[in-house]
């Protein structure tokens, strides 16, 4: 729980940075660089951080640009901003049926 406030705090301080600077490359480091060091503060495993922090610079790379490209549009803004926020929750629902235990399978094929 205290790790997805801190999360949208950040996402929040990297929207009003791209607001700012409209640089959204910058705001994609920026929020990969908090992600990194608060996983090796709550010691995730190296190899896990590493492929999740590299997942999550493509995907905020490419949220931010939209975010900058479309900006001027106040209506696109907010549905790039939305969908955004819920596409990566979806996937983790959506992964978390998706996969199983081997060792259930195996235990019900006997």
């Amino acid at each position: 729980m205290i790790l997805s406030a801190i999360g949208f705090v950040v996402l929040i301080a990297c929207l009003k940075l791209l607001d700012e600077t409209g640089r959204p490359f910058l705001c994609a480091v920026a929020y990969v660089a908090v992600e990194f060091v608060l996983g090796l503060f709550f010691q995730t495993a190296w190899l896990a951080l590493l492929l999740s922090s590299a997942v999550t610079l493509a995907y905020v790379a490419a949220y931010f640009w939209l975010l900058d490209r479309y900006g001027h549009s106040r209506s696109l803004y907010w549905t790039i901003l939305l969908i955004g926020l819920f596409l990566p929750a979806a996937v983790r629902i959506a992964w978390g049926y998706a996969t199983f235990d081997l060792g259930e399978l195996d235990v019900a094929m006997r």
